[in-house]
């Protein structure tokens, strides 16, 4: 299993547009339904079902077709379980106020990755790749919340 999870500053003093946990809570609702302007390595969405607190949706993410149940708390977290024969595993998107009462994000994945044996150099190889591919995922995130927070969707 490749986990790996990091603190994600949500403003950045120079950022001209400032989101609130609000907005970032409607942007990842937005993304849950349809991750495709959001994240440049899905490249198809789809919602499989719905049910009160939840969605299954199908997704092409890096050229692999799977699905993930998507469950949230409300302004606080928002659960991707993957399923997946290749890499099911689960990612989750936490939003809080840190001790200086900046509005973060903590980005968590756990992957099962199959034939990558645990502790490898492959499995550190692939867990550091893996890692810069969400924080850019996340990167692309915030920057299209902004734009949907200048054109007032959000």
């Amino acid at each position: 299993m490749i986990r790996v999870s990091r603190n994600i500053p949500i403003n950045s003093p120079d950022e001209a547009i400032v989101l609130s946990r609000s907005q970032v809570w409607q942007g990842l609702q937005m993304k849950a339904s349809n991750a495709v302007p959001f994240v440049p390595s899905i490249t198809e969405c789809r919602v499989v079902e719905q049910w009160d607190g939840g969605i299954l949706r199908e997704v092409v993410h890096a050229g692999e077709r799977l699905q993930e149940a998507i469950t949230q708390i409300p302004e606080r977290v928002i659960h991707f379980r993957r399923i997946s024969d290749k890499t099911p595993g689960d990612i989750f998107n936490e939003l809080y106020y840190n001790d200086d009462g900046e509005l973060t994000m903590t980005f968590t994945f756990a992957l099962d990755i199959a034939d990558v044996e645990p502790g490898s150099p492959e499995a550190q190889k692939l867990s550091q790749e893996l890692e810069q591919s969400y924080l850019q995922s996340v990167q692309a995130t915030l920057k299209h919340l902004r734009v949907l927070a200048k054109q007032g969707e959000i």
